[in-house]
């Protein structure tokens, strides 16, 4: 157990500073190549009156007989309708757009206002460019990202800094019913912003994190689907990856959530070492299957809180959770004072199920362990406490087994008396 809890810190502050890289470029169509003329001409936010229409869409600000297989950069007439939009809802056509970064740039189109962006079954944005994000929005407020598909070049990231949707500083902030494919790092990535909502999304083949909040206050991450994990190399050179990190957010719901085969491990709560500690955070309803990591199974479970900052009170809740297959230990706990486990279902974790390292006051109750240490190991058992956990109380859990090989219910490696154990 001592040998564990430091990697899967060091892992975890890798996820969080990995650095972005420079991508090539290429040569997109030029605007003045028979563009029909757009839906409005763009007047300046003060000038906007009721006489411009409601709805601007993308498809008038393409060339005549633009290609509808995705095969030709349209970026700069996107980023042209994303600039004149003002707010207005923007409605993506019903079939792929390419879009790549402009010279010098990492990111393939901005946002800097207020922005409602509509897709359909058949829209899409992709990039078949690695290591920058397809669409970056920053330092506003009124953010609806709605139904769209976003594709990305795929594979296994390597020290990148970057999602394919990038949203930082903002307010107000909803993401739902967005498709997201091959992101060779994050997919949805938000970052100091307040009142997110992401809902109903669905990821697959991700590198880094399916979905990434951090340093976010009253988020929502509901509904969403994240499969197929593909992992990602941190600066280390471990292989690391989640479906869901949620890294120094306060007051944050993380509900009903499926996070479904893949590397790394399915849920993160904690913080890096440049941020503040998590606070109120409820992980709750989320099922996670078959997440796991081979080459680096220190960073490998169901549900993981690891915190590395000075403050450890992080006030979180994990109930209700359906964790099965899942790495090294289906829950982890380190650095999280006043953490409680509670009410969920554990089945086939490789080692301990759940694991209290370096943390005081928390409660694990009610859950449910079935066919845990599916390695065999001795000193393995349904709940592991730590030497240097303390103030811990464990009661009302139920050990199953029914392959032939029961373990303890509980191992307390503290000092007698530390622990309450029922």
């Amino acid at each position: 157990m001592k040998s564990h809890v430091p990697a899967i810190l060091g892992a975890l502050a890798l996820i969080g500073i990995a650095f972005a890289l420079v991508s090539p470029q290429r040569k997109e169509v030029p605007q003045s190549a028979g563009a029909i003329a757009p839906t409005s001409s763009a007047p300046a936010s003060s000038r906007l009156t009721s006489s411009l229409p409601t709805i601007v869409e993308v498809a008038r600000y393409l060339p005549r007989n633009a290609a509808v297989d995705g095969s030709v950069d349209y970026t700069g007439f996107v980023q042209k309708a994303l600039d004149d939009a003002l707010g207005r809802p923007l409605v993506l056509p019903p079939f792929p757009i390419l879009v790549s970064p402009p010279a010098g740039r990492r990111h393939c189109l901005i946002a800097t206002r207020s922005l409602h962006l509509i897709g359909g079954p058949q829209s899409e944005l992709r990039t078949d460019v690695a290591a920058v994000q397809l669409l970056r929005i920053e330092n506003t407020s009124g953010i609806l990202l709605d139904g769209l598909r976003v594709t990305g070049p795929g594979g296994v990231g390597r020290d990148l800094h970057h999602g394919l949707i990038q949203i930082t500083n903002c307010a107000n902030v909803e993401v739902r019913s967005v498709r997201i494919t091959d992101a060779d790092a994050d997919a949805i990535a938000v970052a100091n912003s307040s009142d997110v909502r992401i809902l109903g999304c669905t990821i697959q083949r991700g590198s880094k994190a399916g979905i990434y909040v951090t340093n976010c206050t009253d988020a929502v991450v509901d509904g969403n689907v994240v499969l197929d994990t593909v992992g990602h190399v941190a600066s280390g050179g471990q292989m690391v990856g989640a479906g869901i990190l949620l890294l120094s957010n306060t007051d944050t719901v993380c509900s009903d959530n499926v996070v479904d085969r893949g590397v790394g491990v399915g849920i993160v709560c904690g913080s890096n070492d440049r941020q503040r500690a998590p606070d109120g955070v409820l992980i709750t309803g989320n099922r996670v299957r078959a997440v796991s990591n081979p080459q680096n199974p220190a960073t490998s479970g169901g549900i993981q809180l690891a915190n590395s900052q000075a403050e450890k009170r992080t006030h979180v809740l994990v109930s209700g959770n359906s964790i099965r297959d899942c790495g090294q230990h289906a829950i982890l706990i380190e650095n999280h004072d006043g953490a409680v486990v509670q009410g969920n279902t554990i089945v086939a974790s490789l080692t301990s199920a759940i694991v209290v390292g370096r943390s005081r006051g928390v409660i694990v109750e009610g859950n449910t362990l079935t066919d845990i240490n599916s390695e065999r190991r001795n000193g393995q058992a349904g709940v592991f406490l730590h030497p240097h956990a303390a103030g811990c109380v464990v009661r009302r859990n139920e050990l199953l087994d029914f392959v032939g090989a029961p373990w303890p219910a509980v191992i307390d490696r503290a000092q007698p008396g530390v622990n309450r154990v029922e």
